[in-house]
């Protein structure tokens, strides 16, 4: 059997969806924000980030978001697949300049204990942050080139 060279994968069509998680970030609806983003996954919200925003964030206020981002992205799942969060883990690798690199990864549990692993990946360019120069923890990520971040339950989980 071969590949069949006639048919061509559909890439998504993101655009819509960009439209959608702009204004709902133009708005200030955080709920529709976190939907979009939800259903955008890990890169377009780093894209986002990137390309939307006009001005660098603090690490601290990026986190904050990220935090907001894998809280409904847990409780979605979990209700949707029928799974129970364990615990997770945020990784970010800065190997090339002013690219860092973006993993979590998040551990469920099926109804018969089996491990479901999930993960969501992007990229950064280290110039979004006002702070690269003098927050703590950017500087460790500079000097050690990666730092690790727990993903603990939502609050009420």
């Amino acid at each position: 059997m071969g590949l069949n060279k006639e048919r061509t994968p559909q890439k998504p069509n993101n655009d819509a969806l960009k439209q959608r998680i702009k204004k709902a970030w133009a708005e200030g609806d955080l709920v529709a924000f976190m939907a979009a983003g939800l259903e955008a996954g890990f890169d377009l919200l780093t894209n986002f980030i990137t390309n939307i925003w006009d001005k660098p964030i603090a690490y601290k206020s990026f986190l904050d978001y990220t935090d907001q981002l894998f809280d409904a992205f847990i409780l979605e799942t979990c209700q949707k697949e029928k799974l129970d969060f364990v615990g997770g883990k945020l990784f970010l690798s800065y190997k090339i300049s002013n690219n860092i690199a973006l993993q979590a990864d998040f551990y469920f549990q099926d109804v018969r204990q089996n491990w479901v692993l999930k993960q969501k990946k992007g990229r950064l360019d280290s110039s979004r942050f006002s702070d690269w120069e003098t927050e703590p923890e950017l500087i460790e990520l500079r000097k050690s080139k990666k730092l690790e971040y727990p993903i603990e339950p939502p609050a009420g989980m």
